[in-house]
């Protein structure tokens, strides 16, 4: 039932380059090129990743920022300005996805086999509309509040990551 309101949250926090990870992590510090995140929803789970590429001398600060990203989340939630350019962004990539036969069918067979029906078009838009700043604020509370898995690729020493989660 979260899901609009998870999605909100994403699409502030890493889900562009107006997001607070791209903008924070890229544009004001330089400390990697590529940062963003990202949700997966199951029929009884779901994860919200962060992720950032970046060199393994500028991990342990990156990892830091977007840290003090996240928790600026939790405790302030989100501005009215970027819920509305997060909702924007939404409605307008789900009609446009509308366009390619693909992405259609892939969008009902995934309702159809995660949540056993089907949402319309309009209730989904409408369902977006909805999302107050109320409800990202508890979403993000209860999503990001919580401990952290950390996963790194790449050649680096294990006990370099361990103050971190």
């Amino acid at each position: 039932p979260d899901r609009y309101a998870l999605a909100v949250l994403n699409q502030v926090l890493g889900g562009g380059m107006a997001s607070r990870l791209f903008q924070e992590v890229r544009e004001e510090r330089g400390l990697a090129y590529s940062v963003g995140s990202g949700t997966s929803m199951f029929a009884d789970a779901g994860a919200l990743v962060v992720y950032v590429g970046t060199a393994i001398g500028r991990s342990t600060e990156a990892l830091r920022v977007i840290e003090d990203v996240i928790a600026g989340l939790v405790a302030d939630g989100i501005t009215e300005r970027e819920m509305q350019v997060a909702k924007g962004y939404l409605e307008g990539s789900m009609v446009l996805g509308l366009e390619d036969s693909g992405s259609r069918m892939g969008r009902l067979g995934s309702s159809e086999t995660v949540r056993g029906f089907v949402t319309s078009v309009d209730e989904h838009l409408e369902r977006i509309a909805a999302v107050s700043l109320e409800d990202v604020h508890a979403v993000a509370s209860r999503v990001l509040d919580g401990p952290r898995t950390l996963a790194a690729v790449g050649p680096f020493d294990e006990g370099r990551f361990a103050d971190l989660v």
